[in-house]
C-alpha cells in the first residue's frame, strides 16, 4: 500500500497517518470480503480490493489530493501572520508621521513644523549676577599717606607753601622746587653773623620735607636737575655759621642773586634719608643782609 497524499510505501501495516507527510489515513479500509460473497471449496474467492479509495470518499478536501505537504502549509501560514504584523506596524508608523507632518491637522488644529533655529532672548532680559556677600572693594591708598604717618608731617602743609610763607616766593626770589605731594613744616630759623663783620648778617630757615613713594637717589637727582632750571647756580661754598668761605662738601649747594647785583640767596640739601617708602630731608634756605 502507498500513501494517497505523497505516495510513500506503507507496507502491510495499518497507519492512521502517513509517516512521511503526516496525512491522515482512512481506517475503514475493507479487510474482509464484501457481504454476500460466497466461497467455493474448489474455487478461489476473488482477492479483496486493497486499493485506497479516493480521498473525497472519506471527507478529505479535493485539493489535498496530490497537494502540498501539511508542513509546507504551516510555513506559509506563519509567513502570512508575520507579514500581516509587519504591515500593521509600518502602516501605523507612516500614519503617525503623516498626522504630525506640517500641513496636516490633529484634532482639527493645523500642525506647525518645529523651528530648528534657537530663539533669541527677550530684549529686556535681565542677566542675573551673583556678588559675593563678603566681597570688599579695594581702597586706594591716598598719595602721600606714608608721609602723613610720620611724626611732624601729619598736619604738614605743602613744603612749597612753607617756603613761600617764609619769604621764598617769586618774583622777589627764585622758585624753590619740591617733589610732588611733599608735605613740610618749618623746623627752625636762626641768624648768623659774618665773622669779623657784624654788619654782614645771614638769616636761615630749615624746612623739613617728606617725599612719598620715592628713594634717596631720586630726590638727589630731582634737586640736581630742578634747581638750575629755576635760576639757581651750583656753588662749592656755603655760608655755614655766617662764613661764606666754608666748603659745601657735596654738589647740593646753590646760590642766587639778581642780575648785576650781589648774591643774596642760598640753598642747601641736607640730611636725606630713606624712611620706609618715603624719603625725608631738610632744605636750608638763607638770605644775606647788610645792616
Amino acid at each position: 500500500m502507498f500513501c494517497p497524499f505523497c505516495g510513500a510505501p506503507l507496507g502491510d501495516r495499518v497507519y492512521t497517518s502517513c509517516p512521511r507527510c503526516e496525512g491522515r489515513l482512512p481506517t475503514d479500509l475493507p479487510t474482509v470480503p464484501a457481504q454476500g460473497m460466497t466461497f467455493s471449496p474448489t474455487q478461489h474467492s476473488p482477492a479483496p480490493d486493497y486499493r485506497w479509495p479516493s480521498p473525497t470518499a472519506h471527507g478529505f478536501p479535493a485539493q489535498m489530493e496530490g497537494g502540498s505537504r501539511p508542513s509546507t502549509q504551516r510555513l506559509w501560514l506563519v509567513l502570512g501572520v508575520l507579514g500581516a504584523i509587519l504591515l500593521a506596524a509600518t502602516g501605523g508608523y507612516f500614519a503617525s508621521a503623516y498626522r504630525h507632518s506640517p500641513g496636516s491637522t490633529q484634532n482639527g488644529v493645523p500642525v506647525v513644523a518645529a523651528s530648528t533655529t534657537p530663539s533669541a532672548p527677550p530684549t529686556n532680559a535681565t542677566v542675573a549676577t551673583t556678588v559675593p556677600t563678603d566681597a570688599t572693594a579695594p581702597t586706594a591708598t591716598p598719595k602721600g599717606a606714608d608721609c602723613r604717618a610720620l611724626a611732624g608731617f601729619g598736619l604738614g602743609s605743602p613744603a612749597s607753601s612753607v617756603a613761600a610763607g617764609n619769604g621764598y616766593a617769586p618774583p622777589t626770589t627764585p622758585l624753590v622746587p619740591f617733589p610732588a605731594y611733599s608735605p613740610g613744616f618749618l623746623y627752625s630759623s636762626f641768624t648768623d653773623l659774618a665773622p669779623g663783620n657784624p654788619q654782614d648778617v645771614y638769616h636761615f630757615i630749615l624746612i623739613s620735607v617728606c617725599s612719598p613713594e620715592t628713594t634717596v637717589g631720586a630726590v638727589s637727582a630731582f634737586y640736581a636737575s630742578a634747581m638750575p632750571q629755576d635760576g639757581w647756580s651750583q656753588s662749592p661754598n656755603f655760608p655755614y655759621a655766617g662764613d661764606f668761605t666754608r666748603r659745601c662738601g657735596d654738589p647740593y649747594c646753590w646760590n642766587w642773586g639778581p642780575t648785576g647785583g650781589d648774591i643774596n640767596r642760598y640753598a642747601s640739601l641736607e640730611a636725606v634719608q630713606q624712611v620706609g617708602s618715603a624719603v625725608t630731608f631738610s632744605l636750608r634756605l638763607g638770605t644775606e643782609q647788610y645792616v
